[in-house]
C-alpha cells in the first residue's frame, strides 16, 4: 500500500541563512499511512541538480550527497547516508526538523534563488537508514533572495 508523503517548510518562503523548520506529512488519518520511523526517521537535503528526473523515482536520493548548502545543524558526515539528525516533532502523520539553516547561492556577488531536494528516510529496513533504498525523494524547497 502506497501512502502520499509530502514536504513543507515553515515559513512557507525560504532564506538563505534564516532559521526554518521542515516537515514532512506521512498520509493523513483520512488517507491512512504515517511516519513510522519515530527517532530513526532522517532527511537530507541535497542539490536539486543532483536529482534527475531519472534518479528521482529509481536511488537517486540514496546515493546523492548532502548538499553543500546545508550548514546547521549538522546532519549527514562521510558517508551519503549516514546522516544523525532527527526529527524535534515526532507525531504519527507529522514529522519536523527544527532550525535548519542553510548557506546561500552567490554568483558575481548576487545572492542566487535556488532548489534543494529533500530526501526521507522513514527509519530504514534495518532500522538505520544505511541502505540506498532506504531513501525517497519527498519534493523541493525553494530559497529567496533577501531583497
Amino acid at each position: 500500500l502506497l501512502h502520499l508523503v509530502t514536504v513543507s517548510t515553515l515559513p512557507a518562503v525560504l532564506y538563505p541563512g534564516r532559521r526554518f523548520h521542515l516537515q514532512v506529512h506521512c498520509g493523513s488519518v483520512d488517507m491512512g499511512g504515517g511516519c513510522s520511523g519515530g527517532e530513526a526517521a532522517r532527511i537530507k537535503l541535497v542539490d536539486a541538480t543532483a536529482l534527475s528526473a531519472a534518479s528521482v523515482g529509481s536511488l537517486g536520493c540514496g546515493s546523492a550527497p548532502e548538499t553543500w548548502h546545508h550548514l546547521e545543524p549538522k546532519n549527514c558526515v562521510g558517508s551519503t547516508r549516514s546522516c544523525l539528525l532527527w526529527p524535534a516533532v515526532d507525531e504519527n502523520f507529522l514529522l519536523e526538523w527544527q532550525n535548519l539553516v542553510v548557506l546561500p547561492a552567490v554568483s558575481k556577488h548576487t545572492v542566487l534563488p535556488f532548489q534543494l531536494g529533500v530526501c526521507f528516510c522513514n527509519g530504514g529496513i534495518t532500522g538505520g537508514c544505511n541502505e540506498v533504498t532506504d531513501w525517497l525523494y519527498v519534493g523541493r524547497i525553494a530559497f529567496e533572495p533577501i531583497r
